[in-house]
């Protein structure tokens, strides 16, 4: 086991965005250089762990069952049902993923958040307009990954699902036992939660695979 130890940075971006891109792609490139034959790898928070030992080669399974025609990367990036929204475009979980190592290293790679005025104070007045912007973490992210494979600024719901439907493969909590207890279980129930707010499930994902348009 080792643990890289990372230098908070001076401009942290929003929500501390920038730390936590900084310390996960040095994380990515550290294990790409020391260990060339490994494929995968598994990004989750410190505080998050979950039980189901057949997790990893599950995954693996789904990344081979569904995959993709696309040259700029290997596959699907798996991640979690919760906190995946139906309705705010490009809102996918970021807190647990897991896919080819060189797949992650790209996703991680945009660019650093420049929107340094964003203080903590302005934060807590406009929370419910800031907090679903473009400049969101898991909204700043994919939205950067899909305009790289992509190669085009398409904002919106439709654009979301396709984008959701052939570049990322949703699992739910349950399924792999996972534990974070930052949050009770009863924060994960999306009966709830409001409709705006609402997560995909497994099922949900699974719907849109056959939804060609």
């Amino acid at each position: 086991c080792e643990v890289l130890i990372n230098n908070s940075l001076e401009h942290s971006g929003f929500l501390n965005f920038n730390n936590q891109k900084n310390n996960t792609l040095n994380g990515l490139k550290i294990i790409r250089k020391k260990y060339k034959s490994i494929k995968y790898a598994l990004k989750l928070r410190s505080d998050q762990y979950f039980f189901n030992t057949s997790t990893i080669n599950g995954f693996i399974q789904l990344l081979n069952t569904y995959k993709i025609k696309n040259k700029k990367i290997h596959s699907r990036i798996i991640s979690l049902s919760f906190s995946t929204l139906q309705n705010i475009p490009f809102h996918i979980n970021d807190m647990f993923q897991f896919a080819y190592i060189d797949d992650l290293i790209l996703y991680w790679s945009t660019p650093k958040d420049q929107n340094f005025s964003i203080t903590w104070s302005d934060f807590i007045k406009e929370k419910d307009k800031l907090l679903f912007s473009k400049n969101t973490p898991e909204i700043y992210l994919n939205y950067s990954y899909y305009r790289f494979i992509k190669k085009n600024n398409i904002y919106n719901l439709k654009e979301y699902l396709k984008f959701l439907r052939d570049y990322f493969i949703l699992i739910d909590n349950e399924s792999i036992g996972f534990f974070w207890n930052k949050y009770l279980p009863i924060n994960f129930q999306n009966n709830l939660v409001p409709k705006k707010f609402k997560s995909f499930s497994f099922l949900d994902w699974l719907i849109i695979q056959n939804d060609k348009n």
